[in-house]
């Protein structure tokens, strides 16, 4: 395959080629299909991240091989999954993992990370798609990032994206954990609310200068407490994470303890990314299930 499809790069544009991408569309769909009856997923999934795989043969025939790709396929292993996880969850999963690496459609993507989330075990992560399923508020989601601004320069103040995970039940959440970048920010971070009305909950932020880790304890009625700190190294970006379970919370910065201690008994009300002083983004989410 890799052969033919190096052969097809170099024809001229025209209805040859044209000719040319359609048998090899044909081609791809019979291996697919052999690849399904056998139940070789992991030679499937393969094939369609391939560098040989041309988005030309994706599209050709009204895009007949991309929506096998992106909607059949995906659509084929949720069933399976459902059916083998009755006896086999690791089996299962690595059939909704497949799914998860080829599935387009927001609907479907969202039953996947459903079903991911499904047979995801208590203390175990599971990261979240950055796509439609995903609801932002005071901020844009694109090119694979959350991207947050506080366009103000005032002291002692932030600009709070608010994250809403439409797939998955706040009340399910143990943990979160992100790739955070500063940007131009002075200072960003990740915030687990125990109550979005009252902004109370706990703060973890990495600011400029000092470049440090900060972990803050905001409260319902009283004014907000820096608990711990950690200096960091210069770097692009950090990965930054909250677990809150049986009465205990341990922040960390890149594996590192920030803060461990007590906290209130809440459930998670919320999860939003905190910019002060400029432009940050969020790279990539995880939530840690109950």
């Amino acid at each position: 395959m890799a052969q033919a499809s190096e052969s097809f790069a170099k024809m001229v544009d025209g209805y040859p080629k044209t000719q040319a991408a359609e048998a090899m569309a044909g081609l791809i769909l019979m291996r697919a299909d052999a690849a399904v009856e056998a139940k070789k997923y992991d030679k499937l999934v393969a094939d369609m991240a391939a560098p040989w795989m041309k988005a030309e043969f994706l599209d050709v025939s009204e895009g007949t091989l991309r929506t096998f790709a992106e909607e059949t396929i995906p659509a084929q292993l949720l069933a399976a999954a459902a059916e083998v996880g009755k006896r086999d969850k690791k089996a299962a999963r690595k059939l909704l993992e497949h799914a998860a690496a080829l599935v387009k459609p927001v609907e479907l993507r969202a039953k996947v990370t459903s079903a991911l989330w499904g047979l995801t075990s208590s203390g175990e992560w599971l990261q979240i798609p950055f796509d439609d399923s995903i609801k932002i508020a005071q901020g844009t989601m694109e090119n694979g990032r959350i991207n947050g601004e506080d366009p103000t320069r005032e002291a002692n103040t932030a600009r709070m994206t608010m994250i809403t995970v439409t797939t998955i039940p706040l009340a399910e959440i143990s943990g979160i954990k992100g790739r955070v970048t500063l940007g131009t920010s002075e200072s960003a971070g990740l915030r687990w609310l125990e109550n979005s009305n009252a902004q109370s909950g706990i703060s973890l932020l990495v600011t400029l200068a000092p470049r440090r880790a900060v972990h803050t304890q905001f409260f319902e009625k009283k004014s907000p407490e820096n608990l711990a700190t950690l200096p960091l190294g210069d770097k692009s970006e950090y990965e930054l994470s909250i677990e809150v379970s049986d009465g205990k919370v341990r922040s960390a910065v890149d594996g590192k303890n920030v803060y461990n201690g007590a906290v209130l008994k809440k459930p998670c009300d919320g999860i939003w990314l905190v910019v002060n002083d400029g432009k940050a983004a969020l790279l990539s989410l995880h939530l840690r299930k109950k």
